[in-house]
């Protein structure tokens, strides 16, 4: 067995320790799409095992932290390459999305870490998955983000103390933005994966008969 104990923080391709055995990945069913979400770091984990299987590269880039991103350099268009040239040299990379979570321990009040294993007739890792709670805004025009942002619910979240009590919310509209193009305005917690480190990995020796 060999014990690791370095982040992976370059890049999703370090995670290609799960991808040794070379079975075929389900694409996702309708019902793992709908179940997809940030709103638990157990849903966060899932949505990238998702994101993996189904080759989603836009719900996979929501699955990090934008300190994770900014860490590695990686912007939207950054994301995009490394994650076609990871499948490309790694296919069964796929294969994360096969792992479970084993463990969970609440480390603070928005930090949680998660341990999580796959178990296959080749391969078996256990892995150390950290998430952090964001706070977020965001202004839809129709499909599309008008405007997002991040800030604590304790700045536009409070209850006016009446019978009924209230709770009122207000977002800030950018310079250059119409009030009147706003068609929904979500506000809310999500989840997102901070760090991932591999733990233990231990694969199949193979012979040649």
């Amino acid at each position: 067995m060999n014990t690791k104990k370095s982040p992976i923080c370059t890049s999703l391709a370090s995670a290609a320790a799960f991808g040794l055995c070379m079975s075929c990945i389900s694409a996702p069913t309708p019902e793992e799409l709908l179940a997809t979400g940030f709103r638990s770091p157990s849903q966060a984990f899932g949505t990238l095992q998702t994101a993996i299987a189904g080759d989603h590269i836009d719900m996979g880039y929501r699955c990090f932290t934008d300190s994770f991103k900014a860490s590695n350099g990686m912007d939207n268009m950054v994301w995009q390459a490394a994650w076609t040239q990871m499948l490309q040299k790694t296919p069964s990379m796929r294969h994360l999305s096969e792992a479970e979570i084993v463990d969970k321990r609440e480390l603070a009040p928005n930090r949680v870490e998660l341990i999580v294993e796959l178990d296959s007739m080749f391969v078996n890792v256990r892995a150390r998955v950290i998430l952090v709670r964001e706070d977020f805004f965001e202004a839809y025009r129709g499909e599309e983000v008008y405007f997002d942002g991040f800030r604590s619910f304790d700045d536009f979240l409070f209850v006016q103390e009446e019978t009924p009590s209230d709770l009122v919310t207000f977002i800030t509209v950018p310079e250059g933005k119409a009030k009147d193009e706003i068609t929904e305005i979500r506000i809310g917690q999500d989840w997102h994966i901070d760090s991932f480190e591999v733990l233990d990995e231990t694969t199949a020796s193979h012979s040649t008969p």
